[in-house]
């Protein structure tokens, strides 16, 4: 299977608790969903794996998928190209969405 990296770099708007998570559901995650657009809440969708590959969902394992380290490797279940067009979230340390984006080529 193969890994998907994802990384980010943030300048400002940060939440500065997320060092480390506070263990809740996507505390300081930041993820790939099945969503294509973040017009609407509703439709940005859960996380993007392969749920006929994966017995479960590889984006809630923790501390190495947290904005703080900057990058995450994924076995999810999709070819890295596969990604383009879906929306990366990222959480803040309540685990709530405050940033959306749609993966595009660069």
């Amino acid at each position: 299977m193969t890994n998907v990296i994802v990384s980010w770099s943030f300048t400002d708007g940060v939440d500065s608790r997320c060092v480390t998570p506070s263990g809740g559901s996507n505390s300081c995650g930041v993820h790939i969903h099945v969503g294509t657009s973040c017009d609407v809440a509703d439709n940005v969708g859960g996380h993007f794996y392969n749920a006929d590959l994966l017995d479960s969902d590889p984006w809630t394992l923790g501390a190495p998928y947290i904005y703080a380290t900057g990058m995450a490797r994924v076995e999810h279940g999709y070819a890295p190209s596969e990604n383009f067009g879906h929306v990366v979230v990222v959480h803040d340390y309540d685990g709530t969405r405050v940033s959306c984006g749609v993966i595009t080529h660069s």
